[in-house]
């Protein structure tokens, strides 16, 4: 019997109070501390956004409350932080675990069809932090170019185009709500920041690139299984807390409306943990690799929110 989502509210509340305030304390402790200290703040801020992204996505997942007004609120706010609209994020994220591992979403791989240098490109700017400066242009896009024509440009690519494909059935004037929200706040705290938004500018960049990276390495090298297609890491103790059990990813690919809080809890021996974060990220400096299997997605368009 699966864990029940309530008894996730209050850890959830404690995380999610804890995040923001540790945010906005690094955000105005850009203009007040000297270099030194602004060094450490800057780690601070890395390790607490990753930590925001998780409690997004479990809110992508309907589990972060179980109030749906409460979860989609939570994830609407700490969307603004990474920075992006939640209701597309949450569609990008539902697809793909629609389309993990197949040939419409498998970026460590690539045919004869492929153009090698585009799938070299792909890859190496999740590892580089171009992944996460896509996501911050695309928030840009969202709010000021039609729906449409960012609809026809993602034909260009076929992940693209599979992610607009569930971006489009509805919420598009949501999604473009979100996308303005963004810019109005981070050009807010720009402004009250003044000379200092550099600091600001630099800590969100290294987390950009961290981020990135985190997308894609519990996949690499994994089985073209929609479900299988994903790896437990070993994180240590402390990361395992403080990111949500996020490391378990195989176990949340194949339960994926269990909280992390209940995460370990149906990990079966199929679902091992014992290859290390550092392991598996040095590993995918191998870059992607020509091969000839092609995998069809067989639960394209079967979406489930919850």
């Amino acid at each position: 019997m699966r864990p029940a989502r309530a008894s996730a509210d209050l850890p959830n509340t404690a995380v999610v109070s804890v995040q923001l305030l540790a945010i906005f304390s690094c955000i105005a402790g850009c203009k007040i501390v000297d270099l030194r200290w602004w060094i450490v703040l800057g780690v601070v801020f890395v390790l607490t956004m990753n930590s925001v992204y998780f409690s997004i996505h479990e809110a992508e997942h309907g589990l972060l409350f179980s109030n749906r007004r409460a979860n989609n609120a939570a994830g609407t706010l700490l969307s603004f932080l990474l920075p992006a609209s939640f209701t597309f994020i949450r569609n990008a994220h539902l697809a793909h675990h629609i389309h993990n591992r197949s040939d419409e979403e498998v970026f460590d791989v690539y045919t004869s069809d492929d153009p090698a240098w585009w799938k070299q490109f792909q890859f190496f700017g999740i590892l580089t932090g171009v992944f996460w400066l896509t996501l911050v242009l695309g928030n840009l896009a969202l709010a000021i170019v039609p729906m449409r024509w960012l609809s026809n440009a993602a034909q260009l690519d076929r992940p693209s185009a599979a992610i607009m494909k569930y971006v489009n059935r509805r919420n598009k004037w949501r999604i473009r709500a979100e996308a303005w929200a963004v810019l109005i706040l981070h050009s807010t705290i720009a402004w009250q920041l003044g000379s200092w938004a550099i600091r600001y500018a630099m800590i969100y960049l290294v987390f950009g690139i961290s981020w990135s990276t985190l997308q894609y390495v519990h996949h690499y090298g994994t089985c073209r299984d929609v479900l299988r297609g994903a790896k437990n890491l070993r994180y240590g103790p402390v990361l395992d807390l403080l990111w949500l059990n996020h490391g378990w990813h195989l176990t949340h690919h194949l339960h994926p409306t269990v909280s992390w809080v209940h995460l370990r809890e149906v990990a079966s021996d199929a679902e091992p943990c014992t290859e290390s974060l550092a392991s598996a990220y040095l590993k995918m400096w191998r870059g992607p690799i020509l091969t000839t299997d092609h995998v069809k997605n067989e639960y394209d368009g079967i979406v489930a929110q919850h």
